[in-house]
């Protein structure tokens, strides 16, 4: 069953949402990775801009939240930081946050421990769990059940298959709870 929300001051996922929601803002993204880090001993000098934040989506929470750095990851490919980010007490679904990083320290503290004593980070999700993927849109947020055809950790990308039997793939947010990604668009012949 597909829950369907129009955002317009409060987020339906099956039932109207008892907080109003407002937009996550760039600004409250970029205090929250900067006051994380800085707890983590990078220097003001090294911190990243406030254009340096990519936002994945129109991200909506319960008015009056509280966002934390829930995990950091490297992607050496990218040449990025990804932050798990989410609220207190639940006021919204965890996301994450890709901030770019040019030759800084923070870049080197993230790169600087060899590989073979880099922790692989937990798996959250593995083959055959139920989970609730989630599509964010500009003024409309999807939900629906899925099952994981992959196990994997937060930010690991794997494939679902929802109750149509489609297959498709998702990016792992948190515990039981995944975001689509854009489908390759495929020809019919």
């Amino acid at each position: 069953m597909l829950a369907l929300g129009v955002l317009s001051g409060t987020l339906l996922w099956g039932q109207e949402a008892r907080t109003p929601q407002t937009p996550v803002t760039r600004e409250e993204i970029h205090r929250a990775v900067t006051d994380e880090l800085r707890q983590q001993g990078v220097r003001e000098d090294e911190l990243p801009r406030l254009d340096d934040i990519e936002l994945p989506a129109a991200l909506f929470a319960a008015a009056g939240r509280t966002l934390r750095v829930a995990a950091v990851r490297w992607e050496a490919d990218r040449a990025r930081a990804q932050f798990r980010l989410e609220c207190a007490s639940g006021q919204c679904v965890p996301f994450l946050v890709d901030v770019r990083v040019e030759r800084s320290a923070f870049h080197a503290l993230l790169i600087s421990k060899p590989p073979s004593k880099q922790a692989r980070p937990p798996t959250v999700v593995r083959t055959g769990d139920r989970a609730r993927v989630v599509f964010l849109g500009d003024r409309l947020h999807l939900a629906a059940a899925v099952t994981c055809l992959e196990h994997g950790a937060e930010g690991d990308i794997i494939r679902v298959r929802n109750q149509d039997g489609a297959i498709f793939r998702a990016r792992i947010l948190g515990p039981g709870w995944l975001e689509v990604l854009p489908q390759r668009e495929r020809s019919i012949r």
